[in-house]
């Protein structure tokens, strides 16, 4: 049973990291140069919210997966990749709201 769930748990993770890269790339790469000191959109706090849906989910996938895998003894810990979902999924939403504000 805990392979299973470790497996749809890599899965969703995957997914959902992929989906968070893709989405940050298209919707929150500027389109147009970033001058001065922009604190809405694409270009908040030095473009921030793109490099938060870009390279968040970028360092989180791999923690999650050593944390499931590294030293489990034989029985992966399924709850990392969860909680690594999670964290994917919070970046996202932050990102949307630091572009959005």
């Amino acid at each position: 049973m805990r392979s299973i769930v470790t497996a749809l748990g890599l899965h969703a993770l995957l997914l959902g990291t992929c989906v968070t890269v893709f989405f940050g790339i298209l919707a929150l790469t500027p389109t147009s140069p970033c001058t001065g000191g922009a604190t809405s959109g694409s270009c908040a706090y030095g473009q921030l919210p793109f490099k938060l849906a870009l390279f968040g989910p970028l360092l989180t996938l791999p923690v999650a997966l050593l944390a499931t895998f590294l030293r489990a003894h034989g029985k992966p810990r399924p709850g990392w990749l969860y909680a690594g979902l999670a964290a994917v999924v919070a970046e996202l939403v932050i990102a949307l709201q630091i572009a959005a504000d």
